[in-house]
């Protein structure tokens, strides 16, 4: 009933009949654009988060990262803290049970040890020589 208040109102002022479809252009232009873009990622994002396995590496909605240990239909459970790594500090850590609903996404392992490229030269000192420059065979 307002679009048709408003036609009439468009037709009697004199618009342009062009007016509405230009605007009908717009508002498409915009939804596929801007808004159908946004809810499908964030459809994959949520999708993602739900899918998540013990051992892999999240960060909760709050910010919080750590390693999935458990996972049930609802509920996931996160070690949080020091986990790799020896010394007194290797068993502080913390299992945390959250909502798959907390889960914002996986994350690399912060742990991980980058591989090492033979033709960067630039090798850690346990890969190469001792001294940081690469071995060579003989």
């Amino acid at each position: 009933m307002p679009i048709a208040i408003f036609l009439a109102a468009a037709a009697k002022s004199g618009g342009s009949s062009l007016f509405l479809p230009i605007m009908i252009a717009v508002f498409g232009l915009v939804y596929f654009l801007y808004i159908r873009p946004r809810q499908a990622k964030m459809r994959a994002e949520r999708d993602s988060a739900k899918q998540v396995e013990a051992g892999e590496w999240v960060r909760t909605i709050g910010g919080l990262e750590g390693q999935v240990v458990d996972v049930s239909p609802s509920h996931v459970v996160i070690r949080t803290g020091h986990i790799h790594g020896e010394g007194p500090d290797a068993a502080s850590s913390t299992n945390l049970t959250f909502s798959k609903q907390a889960i914002a996404g996986k994350v690399d392992d912060p742990y991980a040890v980058p591989a090492a490229s033979s033709e960067s030269g630039d090798l850690p000192p346990e890969v190469a020589g001792g001294d940081g420059t690469p071995e060579v065979e003989s």
